[in-house]
């Protein structure tokens, strides 16, 4: 335990910058936050239909869903 404890700490303590240039790779560059990945995708078009899509399908199910559980809750108590 101790022995894992002391290797996470000895990796961690170096940036990473330096660990990439002990393997021998160049530093990473940095990502300007105007292109950004996430910016990239959330700006597509598809992206939102798909979100909008989901958010119809999951309220439909789950509307549906509550319908059947009120309905059973009904027949169980009229039964009773």
């Amino acid at each position: 335990m101790v022995r894992v404890l002391v290797s996470h700490a000895g990796h961690h303590l170096h940036i990473c910058e330096e660990c990439l240039a002990q393997i021998g790779l160049p530093p990473a560059e940095q990502v300007d936050t105007e292109t950004s990945q996430f910016r990239q995708v959330f700006s597509l078009k598809a992206v939102h239909l798909l979100a909008f899509f989901i958010l119809l399908a999951v309220g439909v199910e789950v509307t549906i869903g509550g319908a059947h559980i009120r309905s059973a809750a009904l027949l169980i108590n009229l039964l009773i």
